[in-house]
């Protein structure tokens, strides 16, 4: 079997479904024979749901999200080779922003002003790095505060400012590090389910060339693009778009159009799934 990297990005900003999906194929492939693995390169997740995961980082002395900590659970893979860039955002405490509530509201939709960890894997290097924005942790509330101050000492994490982390996000240095781990996953496994982040079409721009198909997620639906229009589309974005946090789903969405679209299941948790099966037979005939 010609080894494959499938990318599976979401269409909505959140709650795409995204990881349920990847979980789902990946068992669904498995099921059917198929030596499958997903990869997370780049998680978010918000440490105020996130109970369960704070107390798993703390034993393990890393940082780990929800969705690394489902991919760890069903691979037994290393978080850190499944999810190499790992971030943490808290939330705001309203009370910092009485006399501007506007600014509240598009502070608390927004990624950046809510960051207040990160963890930086190599893992074919067996480097880790974790680091804390210290600017932001003071605008969030208080148990939050006591969370990441917490973190903070058992992970070792070293203070970063805002800026350097956002240059740090979007640099080659990242490219790097998510291709090298895609390889070393090829190496071992024929199909890479690549989960993307948010709307992100990409979660890293490095990772395009290695790229075969892409499925597009929403509730209920899988729009599938084959490899010609998946060079297409990746070709498209990163010719026309300047800056990589631009490069979401919605801007390609309605030029190229899927080759095929299909339903998918409401599930009350991950698994394999007949509906799915026509999604394992597509990548198989790509």
């Amino acid at each position: 079997m010609r080894k494959k990297t499938i990318l599976v990005n979401g269409l909505l900003t959140y709650d795409s479904g995204k990881t349920w999906f990847t979980i789902s194929l990946f068992k669904t492939l498995a099921a059917n024979g198929v030596k499958a693995v997903p990869y997370k390169p780049v998680a978010a997740h918000n440490i105020w749901f996130s109970a369960r995961t704070i107390k798993y980082s703390i034993k393990m002395k890393k940082l780990v999200g929800n969705d690394a900590y489902m991919y760890f659970r069903e691979t037994t893979e290393p978080p850190e080779l499944l999810n190499p860039i790992a971030l943490a955002i808290a939330p705001l405490d309203p009370v910092n922003y009485v006399s501007n509530i506007e600014k509240y509201l598009d502070d608390a939709s927004s990624f950046l002003p809510q960051l207040v960890l990160g963890r930086i894997s190599h893992y074919t290097r067996g480097e880790t790095i974790h680091f804390v924005i210290q600017e932001n942790v003071e605008r969030t509330v208080r148990d939050a505060q006591e969370i990441v101050k917490i973190l903070k000492k058992k992970l070792g994490a070293v203070e970063k400012s805002l800026r350097e982390v956002g240059e740090l996000l979007v640099s080659q240095r990242i490219d790097e590090i998510t291709s090298q781990v895609l390889n070393t996953l090829l190496e071992k496994y024929d199909i890479v389910l690549l989960e993307s982040f948010n709307d992100a079409v990409i979660p890293s721009i490095g990772l395009a060339e290695h790229v075969d198909l892409i499925i597009t997620v929403a509730p209920g639906r899988a729009f599938i693009y084959d490899r010609t229009t998946t060079k297409s589309i990746l070709q498209y974005l990163t010719q026309r778009v300047v800056d990589p946090s631009h490069l979401v789903t919605p801007r390609f969405f309605s030029i190229f159009k899927p080759k095929e679209i299909l339903n998918t299941p409401l599930m009350f948790k991950p698994g394999s799934h007949n509906m799915l099966k026509p999604v394992v037979d597509f990548i198989l005939r790509e």
